[in-house]
């Protein structure tokens, strides 16, 4: 049996992709790579995997939207199989705050980012009529950005989201494929403003005081559905009910539970 990847877009907030990988024989080690205009970057649930089974599942939850992706299996730093090529929506055309580990986001829209300052630490030495400067690499960038929720159940998911963020990482995807906006940042401080001051209107101006960050250690794992989920699925049902909708425990492992 040959290797084969299938990918499944789950229609979880934001969306991301499940992913199935057969064929496998027990002992293989196994990456799965998300490939984007060429450029190739490790799943975190499948980086160099030894596997015990002959089939894998893994989830991307941090993938871009509105561009054309595809899914790429090495074993044992060969590549053997690719999956069809997708684009995933993110409704709405606003953007999307999320932490891939813990699964909590939020829906924004972006008023102000217009400026992101790098620095480096410098010294600089004065002998005679010439400047010696002694520096570091230029920093990773610090901004403000203005950002707009529309209700109060967004301004609470991003109030969730902030304070229970892994590592204080927030990753930053917007709809389209617009260069210079995706990203990872910690967000030091959020300030609030009221549209309207007596209460009456729900929305909310935050200033996010960011720094540019790299992604979650790879240590960490995305959340995916709980037994709680299932429970909550199947209420009232038994399990001929579920291995009636899934066959495999594979097919479980990335099924769409609302989650």
């Amino acid at each position: 049996m040959a290797v084969a990847i299938v990918a499944t877009t789950q229609d979880t907030y934001p969306p991301r992709v499940a992913l199935a990988v057969t064929g496998l024989t027990v002992g293989n080690v196994v990456s799965v790579y998300r490939v984007v205009g060429g450029t190739a970057t490790v799943i975190r649930d499948a980086n160099s995997i030894t596997v015990a089974d002959t089939a894998i599942s893994a989830l991307d939850a941090e993938l871009s939207f509105g561009v054309p992706l595809a899914y790429r299996v090495d074993v044992g730093g060969v590549t053997t199989a690719w999956s069809s090529s997708i684009t995933v929506t993110l409704t709405n055309g606003k953007v999307a705050l999320s932490d891939a580990i813990t699964g909590l986001s939020a829906e924004v829209v972006i008023v102000a980012w217009s400026t992101m300052t790098r620095r480096r630490d410098a010294t600089v030495y004065q002998v005679g009529s010439r400047y010696i400067t002694v520096s570091s690499p230029m920093s990773q960038f610090t901004a403000e950005m203005t950002i707009l929720v529309e209700t109060l159940t967004a301004l609470y998911s991003l109030r969730a989201l902030l304070a229970g963020t892994t590592s204080g990482i927030v990753q930053i995807r917007q709809s389209g494929a617009y260069g210079d906006v995706d990203g990872y940042v910690t967000v030091l401080s959020a300030t609030e403003s009221r549209v309207s001051q007596d209460g009456s209107d729900p929305r909310r101006q935050i200033v996010l005081s960011i720094v540019e960050n790299a992604a979650w250690a790879s240590t960490f794992i995305t959340f995916g559905w709980s037994y709680a989920s299932l429970e909550l699925a199947y209420d009232g049902l038994t399990y001929a009910d579920l291995e009636a909708d899934y066959a495999t425990y594979l097919d479980l492992a990335v099924a769409d539970l609302g989650v």
